[in-house]
């Protein structure tokens, strides 16, 4: 406590990369804490899976185009499906022109998690930005490509 009775507010002084990061853990526990409401037992990648899916219904999705945008190997994605399907959340059937290619579709019940999902998120970007100004949330966004962007450059810079 300031001698003036006021609290000080020791996060202004923390450094941005602690604050990102702490921002980061805390949106983790409010968005963990909303999603075991649907008790699916999910795993974090498997709910980005889930909406990935969900963002390409009009696509033809296979196996290798979840390995890509996860970057994940093909025997981690083999084992991940395997266990989504096992959980009813998609359905892998095989394709007319390649009888080794499985189109990945989402079942009635993962359509149901992930607007329960978007739900969230909804609520959850709303309170990140809750007592901002249109201007300060323009700002903000501003501020956070800014970081971005200088961290996508020194990753790129130092491959």
């Amino acid at each position: 406590m300031e001698k003036d009775g006021k609290h000080r507010d020791l996060r202004e002084e923390n450094p941005v990369g602690y604050e990102i990061r702490t921002i980061n853990n805390m949106i983790g526990i409010h968005v963990d804490r909303y999603m075991k409401n649907i008790n699916q037992d999910l795993t974090r990648t498997q709910t980005w899976v889930i909406g990935f899916l969900y963002g390409r219904q009009e696509l033809d999705t296979y196996q290798r185009d979840i390995e890509e945008a996860f970057d994940i190997s093909r025997a981690t994605a083999t084992n991940m499906l395997q266990l989504m399907e096992k959980k009813g959340l998609i359905v892998r059937r095989a394709v007319e022109h390649d009888g080794r290619l499985k189109k990945i579709s989402l079942t009635d019940k993962s359509i149901e998690i992930q607007r329960y999902a978007l739900k969230n998120i909804s609520m959850t970007e709303a309170l990140l930005v809750k007592g901002m100004s249109e201007e300060e949330i323009a700002i903000l966004r501003r501020l956070l490509a800014r970081v971005h962007k200088n961290l996508l450059e020194k990753i790129h810079e130092e491959q």
